[in-house]
């Protein structure tokens, strides 16, 4: 009798213990959903419009720039590494993303067009460098402002745009904040259309990746604007500062970014494709480097490992020349008469070289002949 007694004691004191659990857990549960975060904060005020980060009001305190980055699956949203990615940074050049991002709108819902004329300012024309050297009082094609944003990163461009799209460059501005509210960019705040310095335009590498994948989902009509590699105006040529279009395959454009006090940054989408035409897309973005090539050279570590694991056995990248066969480092190039595939399995291993035979037929069936290996 004293067994049961014992038992059922021990039985109630267990139930009054996960009774107790439960109601701290939604005592919690409670207090956070109370609690609204500093983004939420930020995003609506009373009223239910949107107001500007409250990081904004006040001087940034980023003395140095800072060193991070995050990879994030294109197509699915998916963060696939990260480090410091919510660590308040400054944007410099990759703010013409946004300039693009309203420029696009407008031309998206017919307010203006490729062939639109906008007329240069004093202001705009007295821009520091990078710049085209615009002359105030002459006219300026949307396409080449666009052309010189995203290629040579001109700032008394960004500026024509925005007294171009809004009347001021202020206007454009507040309607930059905005649509970083409704992409949820909520650590970021503009404060000029160009990037050029100012201690209070702030973002973070989480934000970058937003804007960039908001820029190649929702206008992917534009998206080829992104992977020129030269523009010409006024009998000069342009060169574009993305080296990776160059150096890294698959890499299909976006934006590259520099002041003093953000160091080197980078916003890059890559994509390559499997045998069957399935697409792996990714968006890095690298802030903070010490120099082009640092930069460069991080993007190219975080996101290779990524395509040799999660791709198929081929994937494909952009047209070569012409058909073949050679060898880059310890692996195969492929080169049918469409896109070029990189063997995934190293060529010194039997595996790897059972595949390269093997495709190595199936070129030979398709285009007739085939490169000597190099």
């Amino acid at each position: 009798m004293m067994r049961y007694l014992l038992v059922g004691l021990l039985l109630a004191l267990c139930r009054q213990e996960e009774v107790s659990a439960a109601s701290n857990i939604h005592s919690k549960k409670v207090s956070a959903t109370k609690s609204p975060s500093a983004g939420e904060r930020s995003a609506k005020s009373a009223n239910g419009k949107s107001v500007q980060n409250n990081s904004a009001k006040t001087k940034s305190n980023i003395s140095s720039p800072v060193k991070s980055y995050i990879v994030v699956d294109a197509n699915t949203g998916r963060i696939l590494k990260k480090k410091r990615s919510d660590t308040k940074c400054h944007p410099a050049s990759l703010t013409k993303q946004m300039t693009l991002f309203i420029l696009f709108s407008e031309i998206k819902r017919g307010h203006i067009n490729f062939n639109t004329k906008f007329r240069v300012s004093e202001r705009a024309s007295q821009q520091m460098r990078a710049k085209l050297e615009l002359v105030a009082g002459e006219t300026i094609s949307v396409k080449t402002i666009i052309e010189a944003l995203v290629v040579k990163s001109a700032n008394d461009a960004a500026v024509v745009a925005a007294e171009g799209v809004a009347g001021s460059v202020e206007n454009f501005v507040r309607r930059m904040n905005d649509a970083a509210i409704a992409l949820k960019m909520y650590d970021t705040h503009f404060e000029n259309a160009s990037g050029v310095p100012n201690v209070k335009q702030v973002t973070t590498a989480r934000d970058m990746a937003l804007l960039a994948r908001a820029l190649v989902r929702t206008f992917p009509e534009f998206a080829h604007v992104f992977a020129l590699r030269a523009f010409k105006y006024k009998g000069s040529v342009h060169y574009t500062h993305n080296r990776l279009l160059h150096t890294f395959h698959g890499t299909d454009g976006l934006k590259t970014g520099y002041v003093d006090m953000s160091g080197y940054n980078v916003s890059a989408s890559v994509k390559r494709y499997d045998s069957g035409r399935n697409a792996l897309h990714l968006i890095c973005v690298v802030m903070g480097r010490r120099s082009p090539e640092a930069r460069d050279k991080k993007v190219i570590k975080l996101l290779e490992p990524i395509f040799m694991e999660r791709s198929a056995l081929f994937y494909r990248t952009t047209p070569p020349q012409r058909p073949g066969l050679c060898l880059a480092g310890n692996r195969a190039l492929l080169c049918e008469s469409g896109p070029a595939i990189w063997m995934r399995a190293p060529v010194c291993t039997p595996n790897g070289m059972q595949l390269l035979l093997d495709q190595y037929q199936k070129a030979r069936s398709m285009s007739g002949y085939l490169n000597q290996l190099s």
